[in-house]
């Protein structure tokens, strides 16, 4: 039971550091094709980090509903995550 536990920690991790920033970066891209914004805003929302892009500049009505729960997601998995991080640093001896 402990090891599946560990398991589940481990791969929250590993999601979190290998799956977030591409798929996020790949809606965002999705994103601004739809719209068809000019260069500079198309660039500030894929390469601003934390979707500070995303949410300044497109409108409330353009923002994808995917990307919103996608975000959500990932970011209770990374929560997940730092659990492991965390018992790895704090529990050594296991």
């Amino acid at each position: 039971m402990f090891s599946i536990l560990v398991f589940i920690l481990q791969l929250t991790m590993l999601i979190t550091t290998f799956i977030t920033i591409p798929l996020l970066f790949v809606i965002r891209l999705i994103t601004v094709l739809n719209n068809k914004l000019d260069s500079k805003e198309s660039l500030l929302i894929l390469l601003l980090p934390f979707s500070i892009g995303y949410y300044l500049i497109l409108a409330k009505e353009k923002q994808s509903k995917l990307y919103n729960i996608t975000l959500i997601v990932l970011t209770v998995v990374a929560l997940i995550g730092i659990m492991f991080t965390l018992f790895q640093r704090l529990i050594p001896s296991l």
